[in-house]
């Protein structure tokens, strides 16, 4: 579901993925990758991966409201959403 549609409209589905993963690019502003999770997690999305080459660091955010920051040396981790799924971080650069 792409943030700012309400489920079910215009071609949307009425429900929301348990992951989202949002890749950063260089131009991305920061209050807007926010906003992006928010509305997320706001519409049911279980599991939130922010991944920035640039910094080469990551970000989960969760359900409950708890988040993590990751750095090269840590794995993405698909917790209860992607059991027993896991990416370490500098594979992907």
């Amino acid at each position: 579901m792409t943030p700012g549609r309400t489920a079910g409209s215009a071609g949307y589905p009425g429900w929301a993925p348990d992951l989202a993963v949002e890749v950063l690019a260089h131009d991305d502003h920061p209050a807007e990758t926010l906003e992006k999770i928010a509305q997320w997690l706001k519409a049911g999305v279980r599991l939130v991966w922010v991944v920035d080459s640039e910094k080469r660091t990551g970000r989960v955010y969760r359900a409950d409201g708890s988040e993590s920051l990751l750095d090269s040396n840590d794995a993405l981790d698909g917790e209860d959403v992607l059991p027993g799924f896991t990416c370490p971080l500098s594979e992907l650069w």
